[in-house]
């Protein structure tokens, strides 16, 4: 017998108060001898023995009513037993391990997660009637499945099918799974839960990378659990092959993998024309050296490339294939493995990747001379167009073109993307006010701010706020003197860089950038009203790049200006790919795809042409999932991004269609890459050591699980006992305690009897 509330149990200590009560009565009491005594002890009545044992019955059913009271409260349960002929409800949760690993082949040939769904399935039919389910998918991020949609979900998950009418969605695949949070949601809700039997059943294969107390997480779910108020029954059932080896070294070397562990496209942004490097790396999972391995290059629907490469056990080979950039729009470069193996999901990778226009930069140099390498936009102009500027072979994203600043005011900017102020000394307001236009349209500004801007002038520009484009004021100048940058605090502080713009920038890149000397900067302060965001700074805590958005375009400053006469940044190799990235969000190029965490809501992007896109909420969007068919939803939000791949949004705007995609990277908490391909099944007897350990039922089947004892099913709550028991008490007390009362005497009545008078004689 276990208590479903074992602190009340301690209220049975609540009997000692009559029977203290008791004692105290009897010492209230004093025994005084007199003469006639020794007369009344020898003429004993006759009831007195009985008297004594119905005072003892008494003070005993007065010990057993607190007892039973506090016994029933505490809810005692009785389990294991199939003679008490009763299953009672109880309340279960079902943690279901939906990684990338269960979708890998058994001896039988089903996967894991199908093993798992006729599992669960037989587990939820076996349930004493009246029961609760609750379903938590583990994987990064868990997410919560009630009951009542839960057998409809596993006939989604079953057949393949797709429920848009129940806002059902197909199951989710990712690459490892979050026990600790997974364990927080299933404890939750139990403990809304009346029915006070409670169970939580962990689904899984079990993976060591997973599954491993390294870290402490098995004893913190035993710990959680444990300081429930109810404390649940823990259970853990493997899906995978009962009858494998038990040695894990003879389970790798049965276990047949390749994937395709990464796809890169180079460069990021593409025009048409450009050459395109696309390298790949795939990787044999299993013991075995893999020969001749077809893997296929596909661009669109169109084969591009294909080779047959050998791999050894346990590595890597790499494969590149070059081509030219196609017509403008959207492309889907596709690499897939022609293997038969044991995880078929992780043979295809999807890249997708965005041909655009050229983007045209207009460079306005504050010193146009004709002398080379003199003018204040010469470097900036070799970083945005390499090929141009060498007459080397090859296509520039950028095209630019370089114009003084006295020309400005005459140049039509209707097929410009960005403008760059290089250096620039003096703003009149009348090109305060035609750049301000231009970027409410969409464009962008960027302003180098070099030893040729005068303070004053810019300072006189109108602000942002009063339909100009000042969000700052330029205040003082500074200058170090030292070239050691170890010493100099306007060098640029590399944790600042950690902003979207700049975070895939390589490590070679990095340590360029923190060998720059900056030899000067102007300094800046940001007006009251503004909303500037702050991109990248020096180590003294002064700004180096600031944005400050306005309409659909924004302005941007840097402090330094893009010549040698500031900083060294220019003469660096690191040079070439920080501009190409700054321009490309200057000027608003559309990027290539995002990647997202798992479980982490996509924010679709509509066309950046109009601005209707970007707000509206009752927008129809279709979004294909990677291995489901299409679903549409209306906003610009897709919540279901647990599933590794690739995912693909389509919509129309004015009669045109528009895309947009993201992909979905595997979570990983080890250090070791892509683990989620790697099958590193624990025997089921170390399992089984592990669960006691734990304080946790095994069972390496769902008929094993059913027909236990240990999973509490046969048994009942025997509260209402001790409620009836107490009451029964309490009658018998009443009914004691009116035995000991004297009878009234009954009244005398007139005339019936005649009074008697009793008359002392004496004698003599």
């Amino acid at each position: 017998m276990t208590f479903l509330n074992a602190i009340l149990a301690f209220g049975t200590l609540a009997f000692t108060v009559p029977l203290v009560i008791h004692l105290l009565n009897r010492s209230r009491y004093r025994t005084i001898d007199w003469g006639a005594m020794i007369f009344l002890e020898e003429q004993k009545p006759s009831n007195s023995r009985k008297m004594e044992w119905k005072h003892l019955l008494l003070l005993a059913v007065r010990c057993l009513i607190p007892i039973c009271l506090a016994l029933a409260m505490a809810k005692p349960f009785l389990s294991g037993s199939s003679l008490l002929g009763i299953r009672e409800p109880i309340a279960t949760v079902i943690v279901l391990d939906d990684s990338l690993s269960m979708q890998s082949k058994s001896a039988d040939g089903q996967t894991r997660w199908s093993i798992a769904l006729r599992y669960i399935d037989e587990l939820l039919k076996s349930l004493p009637e009246g029961s609760e389910s609750f379903l938590v998918l583990a994987g990064q991020a868990p997410k919560p499945i009630a009951g009542d949609k839960l057998n409809e979900q596993l006939v989604v998950w079953a057949t393949g099918s797709r429920s848009t009418e129940s806002g059902i969605t197909g199951p989710s695949i990712t690459g490892s799974i979050d026990l600790i949070d997974s364990t927080k949601q299933s404890l939750n809700w139990l403990a809304d839960q009346s029915l006070t039997r409670r169970q939580i059943i962990y689904v899984s294969d079990f993976q060591s990378t997973d599954w491993s107390n390294e870290m402490g997480t098995l004893d913190e779910l035993k710990r959680m659990a444990s300081e429930q108020i109810i404390p649940p029954v823990l259970s853990w059932l493997n899906v995978s092959d009962a009858t494998k080896s038990e040695t894990k070294e003879t389970d790798e070397q049965g276990f047949s993998n390749c994937s395709v562990r990464e796809l890169v496209v180079t460069p990021k942004w593409f025009s048409e024309g450009q050459i395109i490097t696309a390298s790949c790396a795939v990787h044999n999972h299993s013991r075995n050296p893999i020969e001749s391995l077809a893997v296929s290059i596909q661009l669109d629907d169109k084969a591009i490339d294909s080779q047959k490469i050998n791999i050894a056990s346990s590595s890597s080979t790499r494969m590149t294939t070059r081509f030219a950039a196609p017509s403008r729009g959207w492309h889907l470069l596709t690499v897939k493995v022609d293997a038969v193996d044991d995880l078929e999901v992780d043979n295809v990778k999807q890249v997708p990747f965005i041909v655009q226009s050229r983007s045209r930069i207009l460079l306005v140099d504050g010193e146009l001379r004709s002398e080379p390498m003199q003018s204040q936009s010469d470097f900036l102009r070799i970083a945005l167009s390499p090929f141009t500027f060498s007459q080397v072979a090859g296509v520039d994203y950028f095209d630019t073109r370089v114009i003084a600043i006295d020309k400005l005011a005459d140049t039509p900017l209707d097929a410009v993307a960005a403008i760059a102020l290089c250096n620039v000394p003096r703003m009149e307001p009348n090109l305060g006010t035609k750049l301000r236009e231009f970027v409410e349209r969409g464009g962008g500004v960027i302003a180098f701010l070099g030893n040729r801007v005068d303070r004053e002038s810019w300072n006189r520009l109108t602000n942002v706020d009063q339909g100009g484009i000042r969000f700052f004021s330029l205040t003082s100048t500074t200058e170090t003197k030292s070239s050691n940058t170890t010493d100099n605090q306007t060098a640029i502080d590399l944790e600042s860089l950690e902003a979207s713009l700049f975070k895939e920038l390589s490590q070679v890149s990095r340590e360029s950038i923190a060998s720059v000397i900056v030899g000067r900067s102007t300094a800046i302060s940001m007006l009251p009203d503004s909303k500037a965001d702050r991109i990248a700074g020096f180590a003294n805590g002064e700004p180096w790049i600031v944005r400050q958005n306005i309409g659909r375009g924004a302005i941007w400053v840097v402090t330094t200006s893009c010549d040698t006469v500031d900083t060294s940044m220019p003469t660096r190799p690191v040079f070439v790919p920080l501009m190409q990235r700054l321009f490309h969000a200057v000027s608003q190029s559309k990027p290539s795809i995002e990647v997202l965490k798992s479980g982490t809501p996509w924010a679709i992007r509509a066309a950046v042409e109009s601005v209707a896109a970007t707000t509206e909420k009752n927008r129809e969007i279709q979004i294909v999932p990677p291995r489901l068919g299409e679903e549409t939803i209306t906003g610009l939000t897709w919540n279901e991004t647990r599933q590794i791949g690739l995912y693909q949004a389509t919509w129309e705007e004015d009669g045109s269609p528009q895309k947009s995609y993201c992909w979905m990277e595997p979570h990983s908490s080890s250090s070791l890459p892509h683990k989620e391909s790697d099958r590193l099944d624990i025997a089921h007897e170390e399992l089984r050591k592990l669960a006691e350990a734990s304080g946790v039922k095994y069972f390496d089947s769902i008929d094993n699980l059913q027909a236990s004892d240990g999973n509490a099913w046969q048994g009942r709550e025997i509260g209402n006992w001790f409620w009836l028991a107490a009451l029964a008490c309490f009658i018998a007390e009443m009914a004691i305690a009116q035995s000991f009362s004297v009878p009234r005497r009954m009244p005398i009545r007139g005339n019936e009897t005649e009074p008697t008078s009793y008359t002392a004689k004496g004698l003599g």
